[in-house]
């Protein structure tokens, strides 16, 4: 009898931890930009199929402009009536700039974790579970 699947609030918890989407293994990557093929625990393949890491960055794409919308709207409002507009910009591009490299490793989890929602896990894709 197979076990019970994890919730999909569970799948997208562990990929916004930034671990295994499958079984919640915290090694995912090698170094902070460099990730393994698979989890070295249950051995699932963090490209399922090729070009999977589009998804990854258009989730990275999002977050960061929706941060930089932050910081506009929220130094507008914090500034006004005489917009400090040197400090905004500086902020939205120290922003654009550290939010992109320091969500890279998050996004690819949370995609993992949006995937294998969408895509439930196959027979023989996690091997490390089987035993």
């Amino acid at each position: 009898m197979d076990p019970q699947p994890d919730s999909r609030l569970k799948i997208l918890g562990r990929g916004l931890v930034g671990r295994c989407a499958v079984c919640g293994e915290n090694h995912r990557s090698r170094s902070l930009w460099r990730s393994a093929d698979r989890c070295p625990r249950c051995e699932f393949p963090f490209e399922r199929r090729e070009g999977q890491f589009v998804g990854a960055v258009g989730i990275n794409t999002i977050v960061t402009f929706f941060l930089l919308l932050v910081v506009l709207v929220g130094g507008a409002i914090i500034s006004w009536p005489d917009i400090a507009v040197i400090p905004v910009i500086s902020l939205m591009l120290a922003v654009a700039i550290l939010v992109p490299f320091l969500l890279l490793p998050f996004s690819h989890t949370i995609w993992n974790a949006i995937d294998l929602m969408m895509d439930p896990l196959k027979p023989g894709e996690a091997p490390g579970l089987d035993s």
